[in-house]
């Protein structure tokens, strides 16, 4: 039973990932040749579906690290994770302005870029709900979720579309909290999935969808929290029944490999865009399935070319750069 829920939950790792890839490069249509104004609004509704369940999984094995002795902690759960959002956030400002400025310039507008922009911000959210998870971890988890729900519900309605990172991550972090505190609970709740359950769950989904479609986010974080947790049920149940098919086996495989997909999917999200525009293709649903296909795939294949060359640096944290030991 563990190798077959170690499975599982790579392959919902994979799924996650599989979104956040489509949605990035979703964006970069949207905004660049765009989209249909009523495809960008239901689009947008399913916020809900996509990072809740990206930061549920998240939390799955938090709870040890919050008995780790401290120096451990910073080193595993803090540096680790700013190593690798400097480390990128460099790579994606300079592919993208380069040195116009200078030197100079691109010290001082670069890193600012960089440490206040949205740039890789699940790494940065990731590393802060660890912190928040350490420092109240001797508070009731009940407590703990009630408090940060509160908080969520507070942005949901009034700061839903605000690009600021603590936002952003307080938003979500009630399915953190959910995912450190009642992963066995979740875990033993796919293991007994069958395909009516996941059904049922899929219709609570596709209703709340359209709620929240004709609603809107920010009109009640009641509907953004219904619409999050059919979808989490949705997708766990049925990720879990597909777990021995070849649809499991692809998302386990892609899971596995889930931070180096998010590491360099911004690259081929914006390339494939761009290729595809300087060849003629113009149709955003093309673009959006073709590019979201690249966006996974090709990461993987840097990883594998780069990942025992000199440029190793950019996948692992040198040694001389850990404090854990």
């Amino acid at each position: 039973m563990a190798d077959a829920r170690e499975t599982w939950i790579d392959s919902v790792k994979g799924l996650t990932i599989s979104l956040v890839a489509l949605h990035h490069v979703f964006v970069g249509v949207r905004e660049n040749i765009g989209v249909p104004a009523e495809v960008s609004h239901w689009y947008a509704a399913s916020t809900s579906i996509r990072m809740p369940l990206f930061f549920l999984v998240a939390g799955f094995f938090a709870a040890k690290s919050v008995q780790l002795p401290l120096r451990k902690f910073i080193d595993s759960k803090v540096l680790h994770f700013f190593y690798f959002y400097l480390v990128w956030g460099i790579v994606y400002v300079v592919l993208r302005d380069g040195f116009a400025s200078g030197v100079l310039g691109f010290i001082q507008n670069g890193f600012l870029k960089i440490i206040l922009g949205s740039y890789l911000w699940f790494l940065y959210a990731l590393s802060l709900s660890f912190i928040i998870l350490r420092v109240t971890s001797r508070i009731s988890p009940i407590i703990q979720i009630a408090i940060f729900s509160a908080f969520s519900a507070q942005i949901i309605i009034f700061h839903q579309d605000s690009q600021n990172i603590i936002l952003k991550t307080l938003k979500i972090y009630p399915f953190f909290l959910i995912g450190t505190y009642a992963s066995e609970w979740i875990r033993n709740f796919a293991v007994i999935s069958n395909w009516p359950q996941a059904l049922g769950l899929g219709l609570g989904m596709i209703l709340s969808y359209l709620a929240v479609g004709f609603f809107g986010l920010n009109s009640s974080a009641v509907l953004f929290y219904i619409l999050a947790f059919f979808a989490i049920g949705t997708s766990l149940s049925s990720v879990y029944l597909l777990r021995n098919s070849f649809i499991g086996r692809m998302f386990s495989y892609i899971g596995e490999r889930s931070l180096y997909i998010y590491l360099i999917h911004f690259i081929p999200a914006a390339g494939f865009r761009v290729l595809a525009e300087k060849l003629g293709i113009r149709d955003a649903f093309s673009i959006v399935l073709l590019g979201t296909v690249v966006s996974i795939g090709l990461p993987i294949v840097i990883y594998n070319s780069l990942f025992k060359s000199r440029l190793k640096f950019l996948f692992v944290r040198p040694a001389v750069l850990r404090v854990g030991k």
